[in-house]
């Protein structure tokens, strides 16, 4: 039996990856892009995408704006993004801006509170999404620092898609 793996990366920062035999890997796949809003059934997917930088700088300005080359504000504040969401999206645009690959605790605070969230504990707030692989954080208190998992990729696009619904309306 052969190992096959699969890794793809979306413009909207989402990965995927899977190492197995060819029908789990192709069924994973489906399922990933399942989960995508306005996906193209998976047969019809590139292997890998690869966009340019102004593509993905583009999808970025749509949704986030960059201040101060550290903090990230939502460009809309939508009832349908909690907290959570909102941070999963910031600590994304974060990554995605390739300046550290990570975010500081006081950064993604004040980003939070800048785009409309009043978060009390940001430690308390992200415990879950970390206690589910979806978060890596890594140091303590002031000198803490977010980077999202794939998974935690995935959800911050699904975020991204409720609230672009927001601005585009």
């Amino acid at each position: 039996m052969e190992n096959y793996k699969l890794r793809i990366k979306h413009p909207s920062g989402a990965e995927f990856e899977a190492e197995g035999s060819e029908d789990f890997v192709l069924s994973e796949k489906r399922e990933f892009f399942s989960k995508l809003p306005n996906h193209e059934p998976a047969d019809k997917q590139p292997i890998a995408i690869s966009p340019d930088k102004a593509n993905v700088h583009a999808f970025w300005q749509k949704i986030v704006e960059n201040k101060d080359n550290n903090l990230y504000i939502l460009k809309a504040k939508s009832p349908e993004i909690s907290p959570v969401e909102a941070s999963l999206i910031i600590i994304s645009a974060s990554q995605a801006s390739g300046q550290a690959g990570k975010i500081s605790a006081i950064s993604l605070s004040k980003s939070l509170k800048i785009s409309g969230y009043e978060p009390e504990r940001l430690d308390r707030l992200l415990s879950k999404k970390i206690k589910q692989g979806e978060i890596i954080a890594s140091g303590s208190k002031r000198n803490r620092l977010y980077r999202l998992t794939q998974t935690g990729s995935q959800s911050a696009y699904l975020a991204i898609q409720k609230l672009k619904k927001t601005i585009e309306s």
